[in-house]
């Protein structure tokens, strides 16, 4: 009994220590883990309940706003041994929670900008695209090295000046998790260029492919987009992969 209630109190000496941790580690963590390219900016009040912008830092320097995060400590999630905090999204209220060796996001929705995953292209970078990400993670849990959950990514208003057609379309990118393996599936929501896929993300890697494609007519105003997607696959469609 006198043992259970030391351990009792170092737990709370603990809690009580990382609740007065600012909130500015989130920002040197992230972007630490980043590269420098994903901050939390004007971060406020500590771990335990705090506000912040997140930014990303595109390669020529220039500096784009995120969504803008707000976060709140539940400690009613003590009594499943999790940790779970509250965070509040552009005015959508999601959760994360710890536990045992694994990560939970609920109910998250992020506005990123386009150029958050261009910068893994040298050609989508050159090709300037412009458009608005929404990242919408319905229920996502990470453990063990396993995958669970729904999320969806949309770019909307996809825009580049290789098109004299602007924007040419909005897509959605669908993410289902099923353990070892993650599924993925792109589809054109609307526009005149059509773009579809499908995929995997495993211990193999990335294996993504598909094709994008416009009706004749449209074809010339699209093709510097087209081409610069993937390779010929016909008279007004081009095949791409990632991987």
């Amino acid at each position: 009994m006198k043992r259970a209630w030391w351990v009792g109190l170092v737990v709370v000496g603990l809690l009580s220590a990382v609740a007065h941790l600012p909130a500015s580690l989130l920002d040197a963590r992230l972007a630490a883990a980043t590269e420098g390219r994903w901050r939390l900016a004007s971060a406020k009040g500590t771990l335990w309940q705090g506000s912040g912008q997140l930014m990303y830092a595109g390669r020529q320097g220039e500096v784009l706003p995120m969504s803008t995060l707000a976060w709140r400590w539940q400690p009613a999630a003590l009594r499943s041994l999790a940790m779970q905090w509250d965070i509040d999204a552009d005015g959508q209220t999601g959760s994360l929670q710890l536990k045992a060796g694994s990560v939970a996001l609920q109910n998250l929705q992020l506005q990123l900008p386009v150029a958050a995953l261009t910068g893994f292209s040298s050609k989508w970078h050159s090709a300037r695209l412009g458009g608005q990400l929404q990242l919408q993670l319905g229920q996502m849990a990470w453990q063990a090295g396993r995958v669970e959950g729904q999320a969806a990514l949309a770019w909307v208003a996809a825009s580049s000046p290789l098109s004299r057609i602007q924007p040419f379309g909005s897509y959605a990118l669908d993410v289902q998790g099923l353990g070892e393996q993650v599924q993925l599936a792109m589809r054109t929501v609307q526009g005149p260029l059509q773009i579809q896929g499908q995929g995997r993300y495993d211990a193999n890697g990335l294996q993504f492919a598909g094709t994008a494609s416009s009706e004749p007519a449209q074809y010339e105003a699209l093709k510097p987009v087209l081409l610069m997607l993937g390779k010929p696959d016909g008279p007004n469609s081009v095949a791409w992969r990632l991987n």
